[in-house]
């Protein structure tokens, strides 16, 4: 058996899997079933890697607290019943994961909750169990609290 030597971390979205659509038509859709109107799909896509609230109060900062709870879980379930299946990995992804994989443990980290990461990894046909650990804003908040 290999001795592995450490761990190489990676971002998921932009990195190993292309969202970006999914995330603005999933975006796009909740503003308008709210009864929003959308922000343009530029707009969104700039503020694309930061947590779904925070890219909502950007774009519509009158909002209360709790109508960004409403949009950003509409927004959620849209991407993972809806648009999930656009997601697609990143070219040369897969030969790379099993490439870096033979010689280091390897780890997601991402804004993305566990069980998301793992929806997305699936359906751009990446294995999941590839990754040693995979961590979300609903799991770790400190990488440097896990032990491999």
């Amino acid at each position: 058996m290999t001795t592995l030597n450490g761990i190489v971390v990676f971002d998921l979205d932009g990195t190993l899997v292309d969202t970006t659509d999914a995330h603005v038509m999933s975006f796009s859709r909740a503003f308008q079933e709210m009864g929003y109107e959308p922000p343009s799909c530029e707009q969104i896509r700039g503020l694309l890697g930061k947590p779904g609230p925070d890219i909502i109060r950007s774009l519509m900062p009158r909002l209360s607290e709790d109508e960004i709870t409403r949009i950003s879980q509409r927004k959620r379930k849209i991407f993972r019943e809806d648009l999930v299946a656009l997601v697609k990995p990143l070219p040369y992804v897969k030969q790379v994961i099993q490439e870096i994989g033979k010689k280091f443990h390897l780890a997601i980290a991402s804004n993305s909750v566990t069980d998301l990461i793992s929806l997305i990894l699936e359906s751009a046909g990446i294995d999941p169990n590839l990754f040693r650990v995979m961590a979300g804003p609903d799991t770790v908040k400190n990488l440097s609290l896990i032990h491999i």
